[in-house]
């Protein structure tokens, strides 16, 4: 007799900085990308959601939306056998308490391998050290890459230094090759950047004038590949007494 293998639980977690939802870049980029990670129905509009026309042509979001509005501190991973979503949250909840909120400094529209995203306009040594902290502080939950996965983190070259990273961790873009960025639209064909750029620099950088305030980390969660991420934890930076899930 053949023996059926059980498919591979296909559930992700992540682990990543969003805003709070009643935040004005929160709820235009919420629109933008058409998926809101707090509450998906929040995004339906009948009247639609205010943006010109002319920006429709720059519109390729379908994959950003799936991840929703947010930046990457901890990747997505699938949960080790032996670990459960509640020791997750217990170890997010303590470690959030422990780290002080801060300031960074402010963001801009900016185009990274033809895709355009919210990047810092100065670095910050703090934010990276973050990254780092929660990469290294929640690896123990992380299931090693299957195939299927290796595969498609091998699709984009990658340095030996990248490779090295994807093997030991599961990501290529890490630690020194780690940049914080809020993605707003998948990768364009070279003939659309510059005017992208442009187009939704007068679009956000009204509203990217402030310093970027990192005061919470937020799990993220994946119910199988086909549905989008959603917010199901928010942890307050150096708060011991944390908010319940999914809620501001």
């Amino acid at each position: 007799m053949t023996q059926v293998m059980a498919p591979i639980n296909s559930e992700r977690f992540a682990i990543y900085f969003t805003f709070a939802r009643d935040t004005a870049l929160y709820q235009k980029a919420t629109l933008w990308l058409g998926h809101c990670v707090y509450n998906e129905a929040l995004c339906r509009k009948e009247s639609g959601d205010g943006f010109s026309p002319q920006l429709e042509r720059f519109r390729s979001v379908q994959q950003a939306a799936h991840y929703g509005f947010h930046a990457t501190l901890k990747p997505p991973f699938r949960l080790q056998a032996r670990t459960t979503r509640t020791e997750l949250v217990d170890r997010l909840v303590d470690f959030a308490s422990s780290i002080q909120p801060f300031n960074c400094a402010p963001l801009k529209v900016a185009s990274i391998d033809n895709f355009i995203a919210l990047t810092l306009s100065e670095d910050c040594d703090e934010l990276n050290q973050l990254a780092r902290q929660c990469v290294q502080s929640f690896e123990s939950f992380r299931a090693p890459l299957n195939e299927t996965e290796m595969q498609k983190r091998l699709k984009p070259p990658l340095t030996l230094r990248q490779q090295q990273l994807l093997n030991q961790w599961g990501y290529p873009y890490l630690f020194d090759e780690f940049r914080f960025h809020i993605t707003l639209t998948d990768r364009l064909s070279d003939d659309l950047v510059e005017d992208a750029l442009h187009r939704l620099d007068l679009e956000f950088s009204p509203l990217l004038s402030s310093s970027l305030y990192i005061d919470r980390i937020c799990l993220f969660h994946q119910k199988d590949s086909a549905t989008p991420f959603q917010l199901v934890q928010t942890c307050l930076l150096g708060d011991r007494y944390q908010p319940s899930v999914n809620s501001e």
